[in-house]
């Protein structure tokens, strides 16, 4: 009778995850008739509302032939014991956001006063106000670029800058569920994503790389890759993070490298606010496990590793 029921019991998992997945091929289909060669929407004030592609995701790939599953990445994570429930193929948004993320990720030191009165916008629900009057210019240059491509890509809504002499910066909060999503963190896994993809080009090698990888641990505790892919047989995991609220997940990361990674330096936590001289955040490199990098060093490192592991 036991039996009978898990079978039962089974079946109806399988036949739940089944429709989720057709549901999201049918929006899939009907989203690429719909937008083939269409990146970006205009709404009515002329600010640009960015389409975001959908990225290919697999769901109950515990269901799946891994054999039949062309991506190194998926393969070597299977043959360490982890169980895959969904990812994504592909994080990159529209060309829009990446440069976005890209430009955030350049001018990061200079734009965070920026990034924190858009949290507190989000939080409070309050307008943004920003006085940059005493601000260098190289700071009112780099805030104010992020800021109107924030609002061209409908991120940022009703954005304004009043010029010399006022110098001053006005916005809605920006509470729709994708600037949220990206200014959260997205927009660092999208900044990672776009680095990681200039030094497979570099250096002529395919890299396998998905993305938000729910994946089940051996002891069956579940959790979420930001970043994964393979360089020539080896994982290299990236963790994006852009607060410091996450002392508590140390013991969870340092199992995860140790099951993933070859060494510590193939498991990278990219954490924004991280410095290096200060050895209390040191130390957390040293209990995940992990290679702590700041956004400043974050390309010179992977650059090292790609040039280390592809001799």
């Amino acid at each position: 009778m036991d039996n009978k029921k898990e079978i039962l019991l089974r079946l109806s998992e399988i036949f739940e995850e089944a429709s989720v997945l057709l549901k999201e091929l049918i929006e899939v289909e009907t989203n690429y008739a719909d937008n083939t060669n269409d990146v970006n929407n205009v709404n009515s004030n002329n600010s640009t509302t960015l389409v975001k592609y959908n990225s290919f995701k697999i769901s109950s790939l515990e269901q799946m032939d891994f054999e039949n599953v062309n991506n190194i990445t998926l393969q070597l994570l299977k043959e360490k014991g982890l169980k895959v429930k969904n990812y994504n193929l592909d994080i990159l948004e529209s060309e829009g956001l990446t440069t976005l993320a890209k430009v955030m990720g350049q001018k990061f030191k200079t734009i965070k006063p920026l990034l924190d009165q858009i949290k507190k916008s989000q939080s409070s629900r309050q307008r943004i106000y920003m006085d940059l009057s005493k601000q260098p210019q190289e700071v009112i240059s780099d805030i104010t670029l992020v800021a109107n491509l924030a609002h061209q890509a409908g991120l940022l809504p009703n954005y304004k800058y009043a010029k010399s002499p006022k110098y001053k910066l006005f916005a809605d909060a920006p509470l729709s569920p994708i600037a949220i999503n990206f200014f959260t963190g997205a927009w660092l896994e999208i900044y990672a994503y776009s680095i990681i993809t200039e030094f497979e080009a570099k250096y002529n090698l395919q890299i396998f790389p998905i993305s938000n990888a729910h994946i089940s641990l051996p002891n069956g505790d579940q959790f979420e890759l930001d970043l994964i892919f393979t360089l020539k047989n080896k994982l290299i995991w990236i963790e994006a993070k852009t607060s410091d609220n996450f002392s508590r997940l140390l013991p969870k990361y340092k199992n995860i490298s140790e099951i993933i990674c070859d060494s510590p330096q193939n498991a990278i936590l990219l954490w924004t606010n991280y410095n290096k001289d200060n050895p209390i955040m040191s130390a957390r490199g040293t209990l995940a496990k992990m290679t702590l990098c700041n956004i400043e060093e974050f390309s010179e490192y992977l650059n090292y590793l790609f040039a280390k592991i592809a001799k």
